[in-house]
């Protein structure tokens, strides 16, 4: 995963917000304004890096003002990541104590 920032020029928010949210991400937001130009973050998957910066390229070679840093994510949680987390946890208990009935079972099966 990484975290794109992208200042993005006022005027041309409402353009490149649509086309951002069309891509795959993790996590989205937009951070604040200042001056002329909005901060928005994502957290975007690492097959999904290269396309994105792509896009910001291509738009910022047509208009001055925007600014894109990549920095590497080496830990993400949210509320849903960790709902999703426990629920594999359970998961995974469930399938480890049916492995371990089945090994007694062939155990007592065998005496």
């Amino acid at each position: 995963m990484q975290l794109i920032e992208v200042y993005i020029p006022k005027h041309k928010y409402e353009d490149v917000k649509p086309a951002l949210d069309k891509f795959s991400q993790e996590s989205v937001w937009k951070e604040y304004e200042i001056n002329d130009r909005v901060l928005m973050r994502m957290i975007v998957a690492e097959e999904e890096v290269e396309e994105v910066l792509d896009y910001l390229e291509a738009v910022s070679s047509m208009s001055e003002g925007f600014e894109t840093i990549l920095f590497p994510v080496h830990t993400y949680f949210s509320r849903e990541t960790i709902k999703e987390k426990e629920t594999e946890e359970k998961s995974n208990k469930k399938n480890v104590s049916n492995e371990e009935k089945g090994r007694l079972l062939r155990q007592v099966a065998k005496s």
